[in-house]
């Protein structure tokens, strides 16, 4: 029989996150009041839980998990800019779905590009630096959608890349050694775990990879909704043993 009340744990798994980030939104503004508070930890309601949830979701948060795909990349010759266009896919609230758009100056990505060619093709180089690119546009604006507390319509659409991910930029275009044959429309570049399910350690094989390190293994299309999965890997680059975050196909 479920109970009507919830600890910690148990408002985490309501709210389909981690205890640390529950006890977290625990002491945000408009959660509910804990009813009492033990030794062992507060308590609070069940129902008050979930209409405090429910409330929230329709505020645009994303009820799953969601991804950030590659769409395109280009030069903005006219405001020395260089662009990188993402897209945001709820899994399960299409309606929160949109295109994102950062920008960074067209001359850092010359440069790194230029500094990777003395040791690659220059093609190659160029297409690194791309991809390091589109994966740090995508970092960033995960981090700006933790900041919001997943609050999509409070994200800008349109913004510069900021200095703390553009600095990295040369070192994580080097880190990209594997064989790389093209940046394509639709790959995806990062996710929020989906709660609800996991996925088999063996679809690493088979999916879109990447070490905690932050070099790549193995990269594909992912079609449909997905979740991802953690397992452990020897990184191609590094040589030291890492955590492999992965992606598989929902059935």
């Amino acid at each position: 029989m479920e109970s009507d009340l919830a600890g910690v744990t148990e408002v985490g798994d309501i709210l389909g996150v981690s205890r640390q980030r529950a006890a977290q939104l625990a002491e945000t503004q408009g959660f509910p009041a804990p009813v009492a508070d033990l030794a062992s930890g507060r308590i609070w309601r069940v129902q008050d839980v979930r209409l405090w949830a429910e409330t929230r979701r329709r505020g645009g948060r994303p009820r799953s998990g969601f991804q950030i795909e590659y769409v395109g990349d280009r030069d903005d010759k006219r405001n020395g800019r260089h662009i990188v266009s993402l897209r945001l896919v709820c899994f399960e609230e299409p309606r929160l779905d949109r295109a994102i758009h950062r920008s960074i100056d067209r001359g850092l990505v010359a440069f790194a590009s230029q500094q990777l060619a003395t040791e690659r093709p220059p093609a190659q180089a160029l297409l690194s630096v791309r991809r390091a690119l589109a994966n740090l546009c995508g970092l960033q604006f995960c981090r700006q959608m933790d900041d919001a507390d997943f609050l999509v319509e409070r994200i800008p659409i349109e913004a510069q890349l900021d200095h703390r991910w553009s600095r990295y930029l040369l070192s994580h275009s080097e880190s990209l050694r594997h064989p790389v044959t093209d940046l394509r429309s639709g790959e995806v570049l990062h996710l929020m775990h989906d709660q609800t399910k996991t996925g088999p350690p063996e679809a690493a094989r088979s999916g879109h990879v990447q070490l905690d390190c932050g070099h790549w293994t193995e990269r594909a299309l992912v079609s449909g909704r997905v979740v991802v999965f953690e397992t452990q890997a020897t990184c191609p680059t590094c040589g030291k043993g890492r955590t492999l975050v992965g992606l598989w196909p929902k059935r």
